[in-house]
């Protein structure tokens, strides 16, 4: 455990990324797929926003995390 807590500590954002992912595919009172589009939008915006803003860093990681995490509440939707 003190390993996967050391391996985390430097990338906790892409644990966020992920929860907002989760959230965003789950808790939107709309069907399924468009939970799992909408999550997959949000990422490309907010990697477009730091890219063309300059004020954040564009990360392909940031956006793969927020991927999963959309297509993990994508499928807890679909398995319930």
């Amino acid at each position: 455990m003190n390993k996967l807590i050391a391996w985390l500590t430097p990338k906790v954002d892409k644990v966020a990324y992920f929860g907002v992912g989760y959230i965003v595919a789950t808790i939107l009172p709309i069907p399924a797929m468009w939970g799992l589009i909408i999550a997959v939008a949000v990422a490309v915006f907010k990697e477009y926003w730091d890219w063309k803003s300059k004020k954040g860093n564009p990360d392909i990681w940031d956006f793969v995390a927020t991927v999963l995490g959309g297509c993990l509440g994508y499928a807890a939707l679909m398995m319930w």
